[in-house]
Order: structure tokens, then sequence, then C-alpha cells
């Protein structure tokens, strides 16, 4: 079963924390949109954010194959995987919905678009059915690649494949429990983020902290406001991270100087010290 019914949270979104309950709630209004296109593709085409989980499980919980795409991916690069895949459905946001209707100038077939902001609906009309996989060998996603040396690739991943990657760890290793929040901030389109920041968490029963942004405030702020216990990164992201913490501690004589004594003494009897001070800055 991808997700379980409780009280517990599965989603903090800025001041917005969405229950189990209510993401299952969600994800059903979001699957009542298209009902009839079982086994089809639907394309999500926008940046993180809660109704992107919801349009991502609604596809599976519809039977159907899931294509997210870089939401800064330009017109022709959308039209091409748009013409590639040939998707029944795309889901988009506001800011991604003026580069989307470019891109369907030069599709050849028939698309259903809806925009994440555009949906209104009372939550309590539809009810928290739990999702289970269909059959496993079954196509769950299709990820492109960059693209870097040749026209972009849909990648296409099984549930088969996505649960092994799962299992692996959260049962034979368990990294990934009910009580360690993760962070979400790398974008979903990728099949890292995508696995490690979503599924697996979701899959556990884990609360998932999103960052607004990839500046380092953001990600500090939302790190130490929710106990963040696992985070999917890059170089990219660390480094981000650390200049956040540096900037803090360079801001404080009392840090900067307890960081410089850490660094002479080279003693692990006194990390307990420069965490105090880091958690104090945080």
């Amino acid at each position: 079963m991808f997700i379980k019914n409780s009280d517990k949270t599965a989603i903090v979104w800025r001041d917005l924390l969405v229950s189990y309950r209510d993401l299952l709630s969600h994800i059903h209004f979001f699957a009542t949109l298209f009902p009839d296109r079982k086994s089809g593709k639907v394309v999500i085409f926008a940046p993180n954010s809660p109704e992107w989980v919801y349009a991502f499980y609604a596809a599976w919980k519809n039977h159907c194959i899931a294509v997210p795409i870089d939401f800064l991916s330009s017109s022709d690069e959308v039209a091409y995987i748009l013409n590639d895949c040939q998707p029944e459905v795309v889901f988009c946001a506001t800011e991604t919905q003026g580069v989307l209707n470019q891109a369907l100038e030069q599709v050849h077939h028939e698309v259903r678009v809806f925009v994440f902001e555009e949906q209104r609906y009372d939550l309590g009309d539809y009810s928290p059915e739990e999702i289970d996989p269909p059959d496993t060998s079954e196509t769950a996603a299709i990820i492109y690649t960059s693209g870097t040396t040749n026209s972009p690739k849909g990648v296409m991943l099984s549930y088969d494949n996505m649960l092994a990657n799962v299992f692996a760890v959260s049962r034979e290793i368990p990294i990934f429990t009910p009580d360690r929040t993760v962070l979400a901030l790398l974008p979903f389109h990728h099949v890292f983020p995508l696995l490690g920041s979503l599924v697996a968490p979701l899959y556990v029963g884990a609360p998932i902290a999103f960052s607004p942004s990839m500046v380092s405030h953001d990600i500090i702020t939302t790190l130490s406001q929710n106990g963040v216990g696992i985070i999917i990164g890059v170089p990219r992201l660390y480094a981000a991270i650390r200049a956040g913490i540096m900037e803090k501690i360079n801001k404080s004589f009392a840090a900067r100087t307890m960081f410089k004594l850490a660094k002479l003494v080279h003693s692990r009897a006194f990390s307990p010290c420069i965490d105090s001070a880091a958690g104090e800055l945080l």
C-alpha cells in the first residue's frame, strides 16, 4: 500500500499541515478529474507543491502512468516530451501555464489541461481511499533524461522498480521510518528526489517538509522548524546549507571563536559544544 490512512501529518507546506487522511481525500478529488483515463499517461509540469503530490498519486490511483516534466523546461522541450509520450492529461501551475500553452501549439493530439490554482472543491466530499499498486510489473512512471548529448529519452519505471528501492531503504535498512521527517527540496521530476523525498517517506508514513526555495535561509528555516531527519541532496544543496550556517556563525563572535578553536584542537569531545552553538544559531 503506497499511502495509509491516518491522522498523522503527511505534508508541511509553509503554514499548511496536511494529514494523511486529507492527503488521500485530495488525491481522490484529483483522480475524479480524469476518471476514464485508465492506463493513459498523466504529465505534471509544475514546481514541487502539495498539488504536485495530489496529481502524481491521482495518476497511480487511476492506474495511469505519471510523467513529471522539469518546470524550468522551455516550450520546445515540453512540446517534444508531449509529442513523444502523448499524454491524455496535463497538470500545470499558473507559473508554467504560459510555457505549456506555447508548447501545445506544437502538439498534434488532444490533451486535457488542469491548472492547480483553478481547482475548487469541498474536501469533505471526497473519502480518504487508500492507494494500492496495481500489477507491480506495470509501468508506474516515465522519467525523461536531461538530453545532454541528444534528445531526452523517456525511461520507463515499473512499480517493481520503485518498490525495490523503497523496500531497500525502509525494510532491509530502515533509513526511512515513520518518525523521521524528510526535507522536500529537489524537484520531483528527477527519480532520486521523487523516490527519496516523496514515495519512500509517504510509504512509511513519515512527514514531508517542503522548503519554499533553494535559498539557504529557506532551507535552514525549514530544517530547524520541522526537525528534519533526512535530506535528499546533491552537492549544490549541501553547499547552500553550509553557506546558510556559516553566514549565521560569522555574524556571532562567540560562535565564530568556538569554530576557530575547534579547528585548532581537533577534538571530538569539543563537538557537543559546537553542536549546541549551531543549534542556537539555527
